[in-house]
This record gives C-alpha cells, sequence and structure tokens, in this order.
C-alpha cells in the first residue's frame, strides 16, 4: 500500500527572512516599514506572502496590537539562527571582493 506523504511548506528567502525578524523584533508592521525604508502597506503584504509561503499565520493582528502566534514564534527563532549564522559569511565574502572592502 503506498501512503501518500504531506508536501512540505515552502521556505522563504533570505529577504523574506529578514524581514519577518524586523516585524517580529519590532512589534509592529508601522516600525519594521520605517526601519526598512518600505510603506506599512508593502510590509503587510510582504507579510501576508510569507504566511502564504509556510502556510500558516504567523502573527496575530489586532487593532492594537501585534503577536506572533506558535508559527511565528518558531519560525523567528529559526530565523534569527539563520541571519546570525549568514552573517560573517556574507561579510567574509564582501571582504573577498575587490573594491568592496
Amino acid at each position: 500500500m503506498h501512503r501518500a506523504t504531506a508536501r512540505p511548506a515552502a521556505l522563504p528567502d533570505a529577504n523574506a527572512l529578514e524581514l519577518f525578524a524586523r516585524v517580529a523584533a519590532a512589534g509592529s508592521f508601522a516600525q519594521a516599514a520605517r526601519e526598512l525604508g518600505l510603506t506599512r502597506a508593502a510590509v503587510s503584504r510582504r507579510i501576508e506572502h510569507i504566511e502564504q509561503t509556510v502556510g500558516s499565520a504567523l502573527f496575530v493582528r489586532t487593532t492594537r496590537a501585534l503577536a506572533l502566534t506558535a508559527a511565528g514564534r518558531r519560525l523567528a527563532g529559526r530565523a534569527r539562527a539563520v541571519l546570525e549564522a549568514a552573517e560573517p559569511v556574507l561579510l567574509s565574502h564582501l571582504r573577498s571582493v575587490p573594491g568592496l572592502e
């Protein structure tokens, strides 16, 4: 008998992880938008796209508050770890490119 396996949710790219991590840390779309030089609407649309990509709500939104869901807390921890691990690699690469040191 063949068992069907669930297809894993897609993973957000590095830019999406950075945006998500900024919103999670700020606790506000508006604050993250200011930090990133984007509009609040653009940040909101990108978060909605990330939520569609991972197949789960990442934030509980109310008119006065923004909080991470359980899935959001899990992704936030992983996003921080990925971004922290990537930083030294990217810096090392930038230093090795002539004219960018």
